[in-house]
């Protein structure tokens, strides 16, 4: 059954990965604020966006890494997204006012971005190069798989929506490949991946490289879910949990 006005009072924070809702898990969450391990990519958060507002979401947040695309912002930096562009160039634009909010209850100590652009991408980029061509054409700070199929499904249903996206990898960081083989499509660490990486050339770098900027990331997202609270993830338009 479709859930239709009033009754839409609660907010689901959507993210492709268990790395990134154990932070929410975790930390104190008002009951209005539901989590969802979506998986990755963009196919599996329409999916489970779709599912959440059939059940009676209200607004939506997309949480979770991004990829760096510029020098702006390194590991753990924080990016508010305004708007999110697809690779045709279409640009759809969160809640101002709900961003805003995020905004004005970020902790200290950590490197914010707001009102930034965030590029949606089907595939993991790589290399620094490969991010250096898509800043180039899309103008964007970051990259993400998952921001722009919630958006589209917040403009379809008329729901309010923010991104906050916590970078991974910098623009200059390589990521091994196969680096997507280490997660199953529910978001859930894949061993038997982490050691066929571990087996190619370069993959105990590669892996390196991965591990220190996601200790940076996690601590990030960490400190995140603990400030953020009831009041910055309540929804304009939804009762304040």
């Amino acid at each position: 059954m479709t859930v239709t006005g009033p009754q839409r009072q609660w907010v689901a924070a959507v993210a492709a990965l268990s790395v990134e809702t154990q932070p929410l898990r975790r930390a104190p969450h008002a009951p209005a604020l539901r989590i969802i391990q979506a998986g990755p990519g963009p196919q599996a958060c329409t999916r489970a966006v779709s599912r959440a507002v059939a059940q009676g979401a209200g607004a939506l947040v997309s949480w979770g890494f991004a990829g760096g695309l510029t020098r702006e912002l390194g590991s753990g930096g924080v990016l508010l997204a305004s708007r999110v562009i697809d690779g045709s160039g279409r640009q759809l634009r969160g809640d101002d006012a709900w961003r805003e909010r995020l905004q004005n209850r970020m902790p200290a100590g950590l490197d914010v971005r707001n009102d930034g652009l965030l590029l949606a991408s089907d595939t993991v980029l790589l290399t620094p190069a490969d991010k250096a061509l898509a800043a180039a054409s899309s103008g964007a700070q970051a990259v993400d798989m998952e921001t722009f199929a919630l958006a589209a499904a917040a403009d379809k249903h008329g729901l309010p929506w923010v991104a906050v996206r916590i970078v991974l990898d910098t623009s200059t960081d390589s990521l091994p490949r196969g680096v997507q083989q280490c997660v199953d499509a529910n978001g859930t660490l894949r061993w038997r991946g982490v050691l066929r990486l571990l087996a190619q050339p370069g993959g105990w770098h590669g892996l390196a490289t991965a591990a220190r900027c996601s200790r940076q990331a996690r601590a990030s997202l960490a400190v995140l879910a603990r400030a953020l609270g009831p009041v910055a993830f309540a929804a304009p338009g939804l009762s304040a949990p």
